[in-house]
């Protein structure tokens, strides 16, 4: 597999599921290579805050699409198939970082929160687990020298 780390050195569910299917495995190794590409587009600070981008997008998608959800949660979105249209989404976000626009560079900064609620108790039935998920985006145009 070609995923953007090394699979022998994988700990999380996420990267040994991504060693294990090619078609993550690829999707991780674009998604990397669009990021560093996209990266070296931008200045120190822009760089800083599209690296803080990326660790809160990582810390977002291990919370919605878990390794181990509970069975009455994603009975239809397996953690392959949520994280396959995660990677999609997020090629397609920073697909737009380092856009010039005339004499502006766009650094378009996508931030990621999301909490696990607690369940509520319906009498007889199964808690109801949902997420909170709050994905906030802010563009920031930089001009030129």
């Amino acid at each position: 597999m070609a995923a953007s780390f090394d699979c022998a050195q994988a700990t999380t569910m996420r990267e040994k599921l991504i060693c294990r299917d090619r078609s993550l495995s690829d999707l991780d190794t674009r998604l990397a290579r669009l990021y560093r590409e996209r990266r070296g587009l931008l200045s120190r600070n822009g760089a800083e805050q599209l690296r803080l981008s990326q660790a809160s997008w990582i810390g977002f998608i291990d919370i919605i699409c878990p390794s181990n959800p509970p069975e009455h949660a994603f009975r239809s979105r397996p953690q392959v198939q949520c994280l396959d249209a995660r990677y999609r989404e997020r090629l397609d976000q920073l697909s737009e970082v380092g856009r010039k626009l005339g004499p502006f560079v766009i650094n378009r900064i996508d931030h990621y929160a999301a909490y696990l609620r607690l369940p509520r108790m319906i009498p007889g039935v199964c808690p109801d687990f949902t997420f909170g998920i709050s994905p906030t985006h802010r563009l920031t145009i930089l001009r030129l020298p």
